[in-house]
This record gives structure tokens, C-alpha cells and sequence, in this order.
């Protein structure tokens, strides 16, 4: 096997979970009345912050790091789930614009920051 054919291989099981958490993050918050109701522009950005100081804690890493981990990688990680999602599950023929922040975005990045939270639970 070369190493561009394991690489092609990591990033296709890299993009299938997050294709998953970015489904379970919809799942959660579509079954749950509470998430359903709390989970918005305001709460997401108040868990990142929350989120930003328990990374600097586990890792002892650098303000840029961490800016990397809890906001930047985040967003471009669930805004590219968000615009490929409907394409490969939903595809539909309508014409309509859509508002691109909707709902969907902050559930599944609500389940893109549990990724975020377990894969910081294993970093070492």
C-alpha cells in the first residue's frame, strides 16, 4: 500500500465521523425538547467558551492551539458537514434559498463540539 492510498483512507473515516457527530448532534437536539429549545447562536457560543479555558487546562498548550481547537476548527469542520449534508442525504430539487445558519447548523455543531470534547478526553 502506498502512503497516499492510507491517507485517502484516514480522511474518508475522518469525514464519515464527522458526518456522524454531525448527525448525532441532530438527533440529540431534535429528540430532546430542552436541547431543542436551548440550543442556539448564544448557547454554542457560550459553551466554546466554556470549552476554551478546559482545553488550556488539559493540554497546557498555547492561546492560538486552543483558539484552534475550540472556535476555528469547529466552525470550517460544521460548515462544511452543514453544506454537504443535504447534498448526499437530503438531495432535493428545489430552488429555494435556504438561511444557511438555520437551526440544523447549531444542533450539529453542538454534536461537533462533543467530538471535540472526546477527543480531548484521549489527548495525551
Amino acid at each position: 500500500m502506498s502512503i497516499g492510498f492510507i491517507q485517502i483512507i484516514l480522511l474518508t473515516v475522518l469525514i464519515v465521523v464527522w458526518f456522524g457527530f454531525y448527525a448525532l448532534g441532530n438527533f440529540l437536539c431534535n429528540k430532546s425538547t430542552y436541547l431543542r429549545k436551548n440550543i442556539n447562536k448564544n448557547s454554542i457560543i457560550i459553551l466554546s467558551l466554556i470549552y476554551f479555558p478546559l482545553i488550556m487546562a488539559i493540554t497546557n498548550e498555547g492561546y492560538f492551539f486552543v483558539l484552534g481547537w475550540c472556535f476555528i476548527g469547529p466552525i470550517s469542520v460544521n460548515s462544511l458537514i452543514h453544506w454537504l449534508y443535504p447534498k448526499i442525504f437530503k438531495p432535493t430539487k428545489t430552488s429555494k434559498i435556504k438561511v444557511y445558519f438555520n437551526e440544523n447548523y447549531f444542533y450539529g455543531y453542538f454534536g461537533i463540539l462533543i467530538l471535540g470534547l472526546l477527543s480531548l478526553f484521549t489527548y495525551s
